[in-house]
């Protein structure tokens, strides 16, 4: 039996969004990476332990973008993650998903996935089987090069 541990980040809290993401990833590990394997998940917590974090702790960098692309926010998903609507940024004229796409695919399709699996936590949801095709398509173009099959 395989044994997996998944080990999270700092300021993690046992909450119905964290739970739901749990078990997409679960759900993730156990269809696209061990596939008909007999695979044993562990996901220790010890955010109960961590005391209580002021909210201003995490505002500190309001001003610092050098990890950034300074494009401000985008639209999000429905509005340009897919679409073809661009986010007008400082210096950069063409900041749509495809655009990143025709440069990076694999960013692109990473950034795809990490909103799927984002929005179904917010939603406190499962992963539906149409996105969880999804990510059988990103993970088999992972090994086609980046194109999808």
């Amino acid at each position: 039996m395989v044994q997996l541990v998944f080990v999270h980040g700092v300021a993690t809290r046992d909450t119905p969004e964290y739970r739901a993401a749990i078990g997409n990833r679960d759900t993730l590990f156990r269809k696209l990476l061990f596939t008909g394997s007999d695979v044993s998940i562990h996901a220790p917590m010890w955010g109960q332990f961590v005391p209580a974090i002021p909210q201003t702790v995490f505002e500190t960098d309001e001003g610092v973008t050098t990890y950034s692309l300074n494009i401000g926010p985008g639209p999000g998903m429905a509005g340009g993650l897919v679409g073809e609507v661009p986010v007008a940024p400082v210096g950069i004229s063409d900041a749509t998903i495809g655009a990143i796409g025709k440069q990076d695919p694999v960013a692109a399709l990473d950034a795809i996935c990490s909103e799927i699996a984002d929005r179904a936590a917010r939603e406190a949801r499962d992963l539906n089987p149409e996105e969880l095709a999804a990510f059988k398509r990103v993970n088999r173009a992972g090994f086609a090069g980046g194109r999808l099959v």
